[in-house]
Order: C-alpha cells, then structure tokens, then sequence
C-alpha cells in the first residue's frame, strides 16, 4: 500500500514537472526575457561567490583600528643648508596630532598586511635669542604641515596570554593638504618691548613626501598602544634637502569584520 502511495506521488511529480518545462520552453520562445535576464544575474552572481572565496583563501578575519594621538616631528638639514638656519636657530621638536583608521588583512596567524588612511600634522619650531648692548630681541617661529597619508606595512604579531605584541615596518606616502609657519619676534632696547607677529603660507614647495615607517604596538582587550617612527626620504623644499622626521604615539581600538 505504501509502494502504492509513493508511486502515484511520484507520478504527479513527474506530470507536474513536463508541465513546467513545456510552458518555460513556450515562455522562451516567445520571450527573450528569461536569457537576457538571468544570465547575467547568474555571472555576477558567480563572481561575487568567487571574490568571496578568494578571500578568504588569502586572508583571515579582516579588523579595523580607528585610533587618535600626537605626532612629535622635526626637519633635518644636510650640513650646508644647516647653515642657512643661523638666524633663526636650529629646528626643535614640534607637537601635532594625528588620527586615522588601520586596515588589517591577516596572512596567517603570525603576519598580515596593515593600511589605512591618516591625517598627520608635522613640522617643525624654532626659536633663537640674542643680545648686544642693550638691545636684546627673540625669535620664535612653529611650521605646520598638514598631511594626508597611505601607509602600506608588513605586521609581525605574537600573543602573551591576553596580550598581543606587533612590529611594523613598510612605506607610506604622504600628500600635502596645507602648510603654514607662524613668526613672532620680540624686540627690547631697554626701554620698550615691541613684539611683532605674522604668517606665511605656501613655503612647503613639495606636494609628496614618502616616508619609511616603522613601530610596534601592544594590545590589550581590543584596544592599543602604538608609536610609530616615519623617517622622512623626501626633499619637501625642493633643492634645499629638508626632509621631516616625525614619531607618532595613539591610541586605538581594534573592531573585527
């Protein structure tokens, strides 16, 4: 009896299928809808699916690190253009800030491929005192340069129970969106103090300044520590050999895709 049933199910399966196919074979005929549509439909479809598979064939689970903090940066001079800088004295160390967001593809579970997007602000300060007889005056002056980066690393990372240790190293390129250097000079001829303040832009000539970067990072719960040194490989005055050092300290926080 169960035999029974099942073959007559079977039966109007089949029946039901012939009918299908034949009125699709008619609809087709009549139509070019169902090629021009779903074909297309079923390559893209396809190549998504293949995308996807490679992906993940090549990387792990892809994360992302917004992070904030301060750039601390400084201009280097070959000895001759050192020269140039006596009257208003050897450039110093200056504070910026600098933020973005970090990519991670992991390779495997020790080394993956980081980029990103960042802002940084780099530069330099100055300042320089003299005195002669009773005239004495002081000069002060801070470069801001403002800098839209790519960096491209290699990352080495090791975990220590909960926490994660990283070492970085690769090049980023960096393009200029503004610069401007702020003056002020104080005169004192012993009886009066006469203090003078302007600004100037458009001093930094190069659009470009490639930089090779290296750092490391600790972690801890998903958020981190990080400072990273970017030595500058670029002449950013275009023929006086001023290039810009800069050692980046933030804070982040890792999010997983």
């Amino acid at each position: 009896m169960y035999f029974a049933i099942i073959a007559k199910h079977l039966t109007e399966i089949c029946e039901l299928t012939k009918k299908k196919k034949y009125l699709l074979l008619i609809f087709n005929r009549n139509s070019q809808i169902i090629p021009n549509s779903f074909e297309p439909m079923k390559t893209k479809l396809f190549i998504i699916i293949a995308v996807g598979m490679v992906s993940n064939a090549m990387f792990g689970q892809i994360s992302v690190r917004p992070y904030a903090g301060m750039s601390i940066s400084k201009f280097t001079y070959c000895e001759r253009e050192a020269m140039m800088t006596v009257d208003r004295g050897a450039p110093k160390f200056k504070p910026g800030l600098n933020l973005g967001i970090d990519v991670d593809f992991p390779i495997n579970d020790v080394i993956s491929i980081e980029t990103g997007l960042s802002y940084i602000d780099k530069g330099a300060k100055y300042s320089k005192e003299k005195e002669e007889f009773d005239f004495k005056w002081k000069f002060t002056s801070s470069v801001h340069i403002g800098y839209f980066g790519l960096p491209v690393m290699l990352k080495m990372q090791k975990e220590v129970g909960d926490i994660k240790l990283s070492v970085f190293g690769g090049p980023s390129m960096l393009f200029k969106l503004n610069d401007q250097e702020k003056y002020k000079i104080e005169f004192f001829d012993g009886i009066s103090n006469m203090v003078e303040e302007f600004t100037e832009s458009g001093n930094v000539e190069n659009q470009f300044d490639v930089n090779l970067n290296i750092g490391g990072r600790i972690e801890y719960n998903n958020f981190n520590l990080g400072i990273t040194y970017l030595h500058g490989l670029t002449d950013i005055s275009l023929g006086e050999n001023v290039k810009n050092t800069s050692v980046l300290i933030n804070i982040g926080y890792r999010i997983e895709l």
